[in-house]
């Protein structure tokens, strides 16, 4: 048994190095490549991410459409963002322009009596704006891209209690 095995070894050794000799030479495709993706490639299509404001309210004038829905504009303070509103963040009286946005107005201090909507609404009241942005890759061509932001839902709070 102890003479078989080297044997055995230097056969299965001759097997294998002819094999590996027979490879064509070249790129190894598992490798990555380091050039930037062209304007053309389905990588840099534009596509959308969730986009998300919070704040203080400053004013707003928003009314109500036939479906249940609100149309108009809110100004707030902006205080926290996600990663894809950042430049956003710390603006003062930013208008924001809703139309046709779902909205929730949600009350914690009391039950309210009848419904709450946008007349009972006043400055320093909290404020979500939730939507989407369009976004291209961050090693695609930017120039001429404009980033499109559609506002799907707004929520409102009673003020923060220290």
């Amino acid at each position: 048994m102890k003479k078989l095995f080297p044997v055995a070894l230097i056969a299965a050794a001759a097997i294998v190095v002819p094999a590996q000799a027979s490879k064509p030479a070249g790129p190894n495709p598992h490798t990555p490549t380091t050039h930037t993706p062209s304007t053309n490639s389905h990588k840099c299509k534009e596509h959308k991410v969730g986009w998300i404001v919070k704040g203080t309210l400053v004013s707003q004038s928003l009314t109500k459409n036939s479906d249940g829905t609100y149309s108009g504009t809110v100004n707030i303070d902006v205080t926290h963002t996600n990663k894809h509103a950042k430049a956003e963040k710390g603006l003062t009286n930013t208008p924001y322009t809703l139309d046709h946005v779902k909205a929730k107005f949600i009350v914690t201090d009391q039950p309210p009596t009848g419904t709450v909507d946008e007349t009972d609404l006043r400055p320093g009241d909290r404020v979500k704006l939730i939507g989407k942005i369009t976004v291209l890759p961050k090693k695609c061509d930017q120039t001429g891209f404009t980033a499109v932001v559609k506002i799907r839902q707004v929520v409102f709070h009673d003020p923060a209690t220290p």
